[in-house]
C-alpha cells in the first residue's frame, strides 16, 4: 500500500512538470523542478496548519518532486525526438497572434 500512494504522488506532479516545460518560453526543467517543490511543501504546511485530519510527510515532497522531473524529462525528450523547441513554438504562435493583438488595440483604443 505504502508504494502505490508513493507512486500515486508521483504520477500526480508528472503532468505538472510536463505541461510546464512545454508553456514556459524558456524551460528550465531545474526551475521548473524548484517550483514543483515550492508547491508541494506549500501543500503540505497547509495541512499541518488546518489539521483537517491529513498526515504531513516528507516522502509526499520528495516524490512530488521526483514525478515533476519525470514530467520535465518526458517534456525534453519529446521536445528532441520532434525537432521542435519551445521557443521556436513560442515564435510561430505569436507570429499568428499578432494580426488578432493589432485588431483587437484597434477596436478597444489600446
Amino acid at each position: 500500500m505504502i508504494v502505490v500512494l508513493q507512486v500515486a504522488n508521483a504520477a500526480m506532479f508528472v503532468p505538472l512538470g510536463l505541461f510546464a516545460y512545454a508553456a514556459a518560453r524558456r524551460p528550465s526543467p531545474t526551475g521548473i523542478v524548484l517550483g514543483c517543490l515550492t508547491l508541494s511543501v506549500t501543500i503540505e504546511a497547509v495541512q499541518f496548519v488546518m489539521n483537517a485530519g491529513r498526515v504531513v510527510d516528507i516522502d509526499d515532497v520528495m516524490f512530488n518532486t521526483v514525478g515533476a522531473l519525470i514530467g520535465c524529462l518526458l517534456a525534453r525528450v519529446a521536445w528532441a525526438m520532434t525537432g521542435r523547441g519551445a521557443e521556436s513554438d513560442v515564435r510561430r504562435h505569436a507570429v499568428r497572434a499578432r494580426p488578432l493583438r493589432v485588431w483587437l488595440l484597434d477596436q478597444f483604443g489600446g
